[in-house]
C-alpha cells in the first residue's frame, strides 16, 4: 500500500526548520513577497508529512487559528523545475455567504524540502490594489510542464458576491503575478455568483491552462439556471479569455486533458440537477476539439445523488481512455466510469469498494488508476485508496492515514467541500488531505485541523 516517503513533521518545534533565501536575481512581484516557511525532512519514512504546522496568518486573521481546509495537489515541471504543490485555505471562517478562510497557503516540494508561502490574494496575505478581499475558499492548483504554478480561488467579503481570482507563479511560489479578478456586481436584488472552480494545466504546452467554474444568478436566496464558464490562458496566467460550455442547473465543473494523440481535446465534466431542486443529479461531459474555444453538446455519463450534487473527478490516460469518478451520498459509495471513444459513449458506472466521500482520481504513467477517498465510521474518519486498470476489478482498499475525529473538532465537523486531493507522479501518487489530530480520542474546539501529504506506490 503506502510506499516510503518523506518524514512526518510535528507542531511547535518538532520538525526542523531552516531559512532558504530566494535565489539571487529572482524576479520580484508587484505584491509583497510571500511569507515563506521552509521545512526540511529526512528522506524515506512512512508517515504522512504535516504541511500546515505553522500559520502564516496568526497575527492577522478573521477566522479560527490553525484550521486548514480544502486541500488541492498538483505536480509538473521537469529537472530543477519539477514541483509538487499542495494548496489549501487557512483559518476557517463560517461565513453566511461562503465558508472560507483568511487566506491561501501553497506548499511546494522540490524533491528535498517543502516550502510554504502565503498566496497574495487576500488582505492578510499581502494582496495589493483593488479589489482586496478578506476571504478565500474553494482553491485549486495546477502545475504546467515548465513548472509554472496556477491558482484559482473564490474570494469574497462577508456578504459580497463571490468573485473569482486567478494568479500564477513561475519561480516556485516566491513571487506571484498580479491576479485576474472575475467579479459580477449585484443587480435588482440579486448577484452573479462564481463558485466551485477547478484549474488544469496543459501537460504538453507551457503557458497554457484552463479554469472552469459555475456561474449562477442568485435572487433573494434562490438561483436561476447557471452556466459552466471556461477560462483559457496561453500566456502563463497573465490574461484569460472566456467561453461558455453549457447552461443548466450545474455543480462542480472540472476539466480533464491528456497527453494522447489529441492534445487539443478537452473534457469538461459537471453534475446537473435532474429534477428541479431535488437531490438527483446527472453527470454530463462536454468536449472541446479546439482547446476550449468551442464546446460540443453534452453527453450523459452517469447519475448520482447528494445534497449539493456529486463532484466529478476525471483523468485522461496516455492511450486516450477517459476516466471519471463521482460520489453518491445515498449509497455512500463513489462511482467510476470510462470512455474509450473520446467521450461519445461511457461504460456503465461501477461502485468503488470502500469509498465514502468526494473521490479524487489520478492515473500513473503505466496506466494504473487510483481512486482516493475519505472513509467514515460514526464520528471517526480516515483516508484510503484503491486502484484499477480495467474499471471492473479493484485492489483491496489500503489506508493512507490513521483515524481521526471528524465530528467534534473546532469546525464542528465541517472539513470543507472536499477533504482529499490526489495526483500521479510517474508510477506513484501524491495525496493531500485534512484531518484533526490522529487518535481515537475526540478532538476539542482547540484542536488544529491540519493538511498532510503522503506519497503512495501501489
Amino acid at each position: 500500500g503506502v510506499a516510503p516517503l518523506l518524514a512526518a513533521g510535528g507542531r511547535d518545534g518538532e520538525q526542523s526548520a531552516s531559512s532558504s533565501p530566494p535565489a539571487e536575481g529572482a524576479p520580484q512581484s508587484s505584491a509583497a513577497e510571500s511569507t515563506r516557511d521552509t521545512r526540511h525532512h529526512p528522506v524515506r519514512a512512512v508517515e504522512p508529512v504535516l504541511l500546515s504546522a505553522s500559520d502564516p496568518f496568526e497575527s492577522c486573521t478573521h477566522g479560527m487559528l490553525h484550521t486548514a481546509l480544502e486541500p488541492s495537489v498538483a505536480v509538473g515541471g521537469s529537472g530543477a523545475a519539477r514541483r509538487v504543490v499542495a494548496l489549501w485555505y487557512q483559518d476557517f471562517v463560517r461565513n453566511p455567504g461562503i465558508n472560507s478562510g483568511t487566506g491561501l497557503v501553497a506548499d511546494v516540494f522540490d524533491g528535498t524540502a517543502w516550502t510554504a508561502c502565503a498566496v497574495p490574494l487576500t488582505s492578510c496575505a499581502g494582496a495589493v490594489g483593488y479589489p482586496r478581499f478578506p476571504l478565500s475558499s474553494n482553491a485549486r492548483v495546477a502545475v504546467g510542464p515548465d513548472g509554472t504554478i496556477y491558482v484559482v480561488t473564490c474570494s469574497a467579503n462577508l456578504y459580497s458576491p463571490i468573485a473569482l481570482q486567478l494568479t500564477a507563479s513561475s519561480d516556485g511560489g516566491r513571487t506571484w503575478a498580479k491576479p485576474t479578478v472575475w467579479q459580477e456586481n449585484a443587480s435588482q436584488g440579486g448577484a452573479y455568483h462564481a463558485d466551485e472552480p477547478s484549474i488544469t494545466a496543459d501537460p504538453l504546452v507551457p503557458g497554457r491552462a484552463w479554469a472552469t467554474f459555475d456561474r449562477a444568478y442568485y435572487y433573494y436566496g434562490d438561483s436561476s439556471p447557471s452556466e459552466v464558464r471556461v477560462l483559457t490562458t496561453t500566456d502563463f496566467g497573465v490574461s484569460w479569455r472566456s467561453a461558455v460550455a453549457y447552461i443548466d442547473s450545474i455543480n462542480w465543473p472540472a476539466i480533464a486533458v491528456g497527453p494522447g494523440a489529441t492534445p487539443e481535446r478537452l473534457y469538461c465534466f459537471f453534475s446537473v440537477c435532474a429534477n428541479g431542486r431535488s437531490t438527483a443529479y446527472d453527470i454530463l461531459v462536454s468536449v472541446s476539439e479546439d482547446a476550449g474555444q468551442t464546446w460540443n453538446a453534452p453527453t450523459w455519463v452517469g447519475s448520482g445523488a447528494g445534497q449539493y450534487g456529486p463532484r466529478p473527478s476525471a483523468v485522461v490516460a496516455g492511450d486516450g481512455t477517459v476516466w471519471v469518478a463521482w460520489d453518491d451520498t445515498q449509497t455512500m459509495r463513489a462511482r467510476l466510469s470510462r470512455s474509450t471513444d473520446g467521450g461519445a459513449t461511457w461504460a456503465p458506472a461501477v461502485e468503488v469498494p470502500g469509498s465514502w466521500f468526494r473521490p479524487s482520481l489520478a492515473i500513473t504513467a503505466n496506466g494504473t488508476v487510483g481512486i482516493f477517498y475519505a472513509v467514515r465510521s460514526g464520528t471517526t474518519a480516515s483516508y484510503a485508496y484503491v486502484t484499477t486498470r480495467d474499471g471492473v476489478t479493484f485492489s483491496t482498499p489500503a489506508a493512507i492515514s490513521p483515524t481521526f475525529d471528524a465530528k467534534t473538532g473546532p469546525t464542528s465537523g465541517f472539513l470543507g467541500d472536499y477533504w482529499i486531493s490526489a495526483i500521479a507522479d510517474g508510477d506513484a501518487f501524491w495525496a493531500v488531505f485534512c484531518a484533526t489530530p490522529f487518535a481515537d480520542l475526540p478532538a476539542t474546539p482547540q484542536s488544529p485541523v491540519d493538511v498532510y501529504a503522503v506519497w503512495v506506490r501501489h
